[in-house]
């Protein structure tokens, strides 16, 4: 019989797999190509053209952004420029820029000096006469208006601005020539502060109440110089009632607050 499988003699062969028939694809010349249907466009014919479509659509699209910021940049240039060509009256054009609180501030000094000027001029005792209505002269009320603007453009260095600690009966509430000059010393100072100094950080005292009570509060300069010469309108007003009743009436716009003279002419 035949010998077993590890035995002595020959070994039997391994059993062998069945072949699989293999299936023959039709080349492209061969019939039966046209039965699989007609041929799809590739991926690549199609995004040949997507990425220029929307190129096209972000060049549309940036050209309408910079169509619309040209206009606006256009309109706010020309909207400065009449902001530029319109005169500065008072400190009601203080609110149009950094630049125009400078010139409020030297508006109402020169206001002042001006006053001053024509005072010395017509009656310089009538700077010294107490008001019976008002209790006090004008030049008490200068020395009280000129010595906010000094604690503030005065101070040094980083020291604390107090407004409530002044010198009373000093040579500027009783000498006009030493409150003009004054005057001209604060308009020089305020002549050589630059724009962009005006952010420069403050630390203002305010006396809170009778007993003494103070607080120290965090400002800017621009804040504070707009504080003093909004301070000093209600002087100013003061100064002309007093003037007023010795005959000496000033000029109509003197002492008026810019918010009064904006009603007054809307009305």
């Amino acid at each position: 019989g035949a010998p077993r499988a590890g035995g002595g003699g020959v070994p039997a062969p391994p059993p062998q797999r069945p072949q699989q028939p293999q299936t023959k694809l039709p080349r492209a010349n061969e019939p039966g190509l046209e039965a699989a249907g007609p041929r799809t466009p590739g991926r690549n014919r199609e995004s040949g053209g997507a990425p220029e479509r929307r190129r096209a659509m972000r060049w549309a699209l940036m050209a309408k952004v910079a169509t619309v910021a040209s206009v606006v940049l256009a309109g706010a240039q020309q909207a400065r420029a009449r902001c530029q060509r319109m005169p500065l009256r008072g400190a009601a054009a203080a609110a149009s820029g950094r630049g125009n609180v400078l010139s409020a501030a030297a508006f109402s000094l020169r206001n002042k000096g001006e006053l001053l000027a024509s005072l010395q001029e017509r009656r310089a005792e009538a700077y010294t006469a107490v008001s019976p209505s008002q209790g006090a002269s004008v030049g008490q009320h200068m020395r009280h208006s000129l010595q906010h603007f000094t604690a503030l453009l005065k101070r040094e260095g980083g020291a604390v601005v107090a407004y409530d600690k002044r010198e009373r009966g000093n040579a500027i509430e009783t000498d006009l020539e030493e409150a003009r000059a004054t005057i001209r010393d604060l308009e020089a100072t305020i002549g050589g502060i630059p724009e962009d100094g005006l952010g420069e950080r403050v630390r203002v005292r305010f006396m809170l109440n009778g007993d003494g009570l103070e607080h120290d509060f965090e400002s800017t300069l621009e804040r504070e110089l707009f504080f003093v010469v909004h301070h000093s309108v209600h002087h100013d007003a003061t100064i002309g009632t007093i003037l007023k009743e010795q005959g000496l009436p000033p000029p109509e716009t003197f002492g008026r607050a810019p918010s009064t003279q904006a009603f007054e002419k809307a009305a």
